[in-house]
């Protein structure tokens, strides 16, 4: 549903929804949590604001680092 208010030109409506679903995901299913963490990721880029998603998610951030 996320994904496709990003689609629709909906980036805040589709964040919102992202935002759930990343917190509700299985923390165990390791790919509803990428799936739901790259298209978080999306959102955010659509926002025009890429540096949202290391300050939201330090935890992850070893993932979103390609130094």
């Amino acid at each position: 549903m996320g994904y496709l208010r990003l689609l629709e030109g909906d980036a805040q409506g589709a964040l919102e929804v992202l935002k759930l679903a990343a917190t509700s995901a299985d923390q165990m299913d390791s790919f509803a949590v990428a799936n739901a963490l790259c298209e978080l990721g999306e959102a955010w880029l659509a926002l025009g604001e890429p540096d949202t998603a290391l300050e939201a998610l330090p935890s992850r951030r070893f993932a979103l680092d390609l130094s």
